[in-house]
């Protein structure tokens, strides 16, 4: 476990959307270890859900969103739009195999803090969620 990372992510919340269970579960596992809370959507219609029910329920949104591009029902793009159309200085990372310029360009103008290409090592979730914590802790 990284403290450093630890000690910033500790009291915040995140949204993880990806809809292949075995990634679902690895990465899901692995930000256990750094969050306060962390859950899970496997599509971007149930992440938009899960989304507007947190925020219902919390009066806030996530702090942070990390969503697959290519998923079932509603892709990532779309999903950080509808997000975006709510909350739209929401957080996103985004996770994905597709690294064709055109959607990282798409990814660009949606404002995404951070991107990490699949297949997702360890050490480079770290030094994201590192970064985007020093972010959310600049907006405070």
């Amino acid at each position: 476990m990284n403290k450093k990372v630890y000690n910033k992510c500790q009291d915040l919340s995140v949204l993880l959307v990806e809809d292949y269970l075995p990634l679902q579960k690895k990465i899901t596992l692995f930000l256990q270890n750094y969050f306060k809370k962390v859950e899970v959507a496997s599509n971007g219609r149930e992440g938009v859900e899960k989304y507007l029910d947190f925020k219902k329920k919390h009066g806030t949104s996530y702090d942070i969103v990390i969503s697959d591009y290519e998923m079932p029902k509603m892709n990532g793009i779309e999903m950080i739009k509808e997000i975006k159309d709510d909350t739209n200085d929401q957080l996103f990372i985004v996770i994905s195999a597709h690294q064709e310029p055109e959607y990282l360009i798409e990814f660009i103008n949606l404002g995404i803090l951070h991107y990490i290409p699949k297949p997702i090592e360890p050490h480079t979730i770290l030094n994201v969620l590192d970064k985007v914590s020093d972010v959310i802790f600049a907006k405070m």
